[in-house]
């Protein structure tokens, strides 16, 4: 018997199972990757969902060209190693991820990253084309948080509009000459 025939056997979601269903797909992933122009890429979906992942394996140089990338389900408490460049979706659902930090710089339609522990949109991705979902997780503040121009923005503490006026208050604000900035922020904090 082999060891994906053990993992059978003891039941659909035993450790072993999930060890086996882990280690298969991993090789599967690292079988698609290709260097193409010198930079190493996968065509399509990257699934690491339901594998009880702890840490990431190293895609930080990885381009997912027409291909989202879902890590969701497991029990990340960090995106190191998450992919460079995600054409599609970014997918980091039901973790304990406590920040944003290493997260793709670039994802190409929308964020996900609802019930976790991100207590801020410090370290956000600058660029997502879509929409951000945050709801339940305990962010407190819109600061850090990227500049979507197609979608929105759901988390449990902030809504679309208030959204929109922070977007709007740090155009003013990037606006200014330094002096005015300043004094303006230091009129804002006493308010």
């Amino acid at each position: 018997m082999n060891d994906t025939e053990k993992a059978d056997s003891v039941g659909p979601e035993s450790p072993e199972k999930i060890a086996a269903e882990r280690v298969q797909r991993l090789n599967e992933i690292n079988g698609r990757i290709k260097v193409i122009g010198g930079q190493r890429t996968i065509e399509g979906a990257v699934d690491l969902s339901f594998l009880e992942l702890t840490e990431l394996p190293d895609f930080s140089d990885l381009y997912i060209k027409d291909g989202s990338f879902d890590c969701s389900n497991n029990k990340l408490t960090s995106l190191k190693g998450s992919p460079m460049h995600v054409d599609w979706h970014f997918y980091a659902d039901n973790n304990e991820i406590t920040s944003l930090e290493h997260a793709s710089p670039y994802i190409g339609s929308f964020l996900s990253c609802e019930h976790n522990n991100i207590s801020s949109f410090d370290h956000c991705p600058k660029t997502i084309l879509g929409s951000i979902f945050a709801r339940r997780n305990p962010i407190t503040s819109l600061n850090g948080v990227a500049v979507i121009d197609y979608g929105e923005i759901t988390a449990d503490n902030f809504n679309n509009d208030q959204y929109k006026k922070y977007l709007e208050d740090l155009k003013l604000l990037e606006s200014m000459d330094s002096e005015t900035a300043e004094l303006f922020d230091k009129i804002v904090k006493t308010i």
